[in-house]
């Protein structure tokens, strides 16, 4: 009898201890493993970066949570109480669930901003390309132009990937390429201020062939044309090259401008004769070049001991895809066999800016 009261007590304090055990207040692991995935899912979002200070309250909430933890996991266990730790870790996945969603966004918006201020770019640049080529510009100008090229390209693919971009790169060509069209149309614009010149010296020299049934070249420079007539007819048009600071009438030798105005051919030069295949010699500087160069100096614009220059031709080994001479306009060597078998001596060549009003140049932004 004694036997089964001892066993019966045994099973009722086995039984109690299990209970006992059971009751303990148990660590919320579930709530801890939410709150650990969802930091990790933030940071994926870029959460740190783009929410900054939603992401640093749920790392603050999450690590008090976890000191809390560590804490009651030294009591002894009946002792221990996770209610502080749970409110913790709910706002820890709160916070991160909110940094998450605002990252999300922001990024979203990152990427559509960043792609529309790539297209504007990329326009404006081959705006200025297509508008303003052939102008002449300082060699780190062109460099840095150039360069966009690959920078836009590598841009383009950065955007199609979501990879990492330098926005500022862009900003920063933004701002340079915009002053170099502003700068550029504001030039071109003054250039033009002798447009109706010129629209005089073409139609009177193409009045003047017209009546004597002769020969006339026009040189437009803006558009790298040389266009050779018969009394009113276009026989020809010829692609050209110019001097590298073509803009502008010529000022004095050595500025690598080609000069505007009325010329006329008084030699014709081939074999030994040029080093340009075959040549055309005008007689720059005329009279009206005399005199401007003559008042110039007066008015102290260039210095007394700086020469006009000569030496103007049409001539050959042209084809280079740039403007080298030193002021001469260079044609291709089979362009330049045609306007040398058909030009006589003493045919007017006209020199200007352009043929064209600016509003027909100009390609709308």
């Amino acid at each position: 009898m004694r036997k089964y009261l001892i066993i019966s007590i045994l099973i009722i304090l086995v039984f109690g201890l299990v209970i006992f055990i059971v009751d303990w207040p148990q660590p919320p692991l579930s709530l801890l493993e939410e709150a650990r995935s969802g930091l990790l899912t933030a940071k994926r979002a870029k959460a740190e970066a783009l929410a900054t200070d939603q992401f640093e309250l749920a790392q603050v909430n999450y690590d008090s949570a976890m000191l809390l933890l560590d804490s009651e996991n030294q009591k002894m266990p009946f002792f221990r109480r996770y209610d502080n730790v749970e409110l913790l870790l709910n706002e820890a996945i709160k916070n991160t669930n909110l940094s998450q969603k605002i990252a999300l966004e922001k990024d979203k918006n990152f990427w559509l901003t960043s792609q529309k201020s790539y297209e504007r770019v990329r326009d404006l640049h081959e705006y200025f390309k297509h508008t303003y080529s052939n102008f002449p510009i300082k060699e780190a100008e062109r460099k840095t132009i150039t360069e966009a090229n690959l920078m836009l390209d590598e841009m383009q693919l950065a955007l199609k990937n979501k990879s990492v971009i330098d926005i500022n790169k862009l900003t920063d060509y933004e701002h340079f390429i915009t002053e170099m069209i502003n700068n550029s149309g504001f030039t071109l614009k003054q250039y033009f201020n002798d447009f109706e010149l010129w629209e005089t010296l073409q139609r009177n020299a193409l009045k003047n062939a017209t009546d004597n049934y002769s020969y006339v070249v026009i040189v437009d420079k803006l558009n790298r044309e040389c266009k050779l007539y018969y009394r009113s007819k276009c026989l020809a048009t010829l692609p050209i090259e110019l001097g590298y600071n073509w803009i502008g009438d010529k000022q004095h030798a050595g500025d690598k401008t080609t000069p505007e105005g009325i010329y006329r051919v008084i030699k014709k030069k081939q074999n030994a004769e040029t080093k340009y295949y075959k040549a055309l010699l005008l007689n720059y500087p005329n009279e009206d070049d005399k005199k401007r160069h003559a008042q110039k100096i007066k008015d102290g614009a260039i210095p007394k001991n700086v020469a006009i220059g000569g030496e103007i031709e049409i001539h050959g080994h042209g084809g280079k895809g740039i403007d080298w001479t030193d002021g001469c306009v260079a044609l291709t060597n089979n362009d330049m066999d045609k306007m040398f078998a058909l030009i006589p001596l003493n045919t007017p060549v006209v020199i200007v800016g352009s043929t064209r009003p600016l509003e027909d140049l100009m390609v709308v932004k």
